[in-house]
């Protein structure tokens, strides 16, 4: 399954509605955990084709969130993080 975690900041999800629209358009998401103890985010578990199959019993990777602006266009890729510890 391609299953992958990553976090949203509140910030991005009140501030910048659009980012967080863009994002969620390319998971679904299968839990979402609020971690204000930590950096004020939201950390999601999701399934998408944007993240790479995992082995059964496999931990599920964090994946940094890229955004790119170009004009009124905003690009979401997922970025792997190797050893993220999260």
């Amino acid at each position: 399954m391609k299953v992958g975690k990553f976090e949203l900041p509140f910030n991005v999800i009140r501030d910048e509605f659009e980012i967080a629209q863009e994002v969620m358009k390319k998971v679904v998401v299968t839990r979402a955990e609020t971690l204000y103890h930590r950096n004020n985010a939201i950390e999601y578990i999701a399934i998408s084709n944007d993240f790479r199959e995992i082995e059964e019993m496999e931990l599920i990777p964090f994946y940094d969130v890229i955004v790119s602006k170009n004009n009124d266009k905003i690009d979401i890729k997922f970025k792997e993080v190797v050893n993220s510890g999260k």
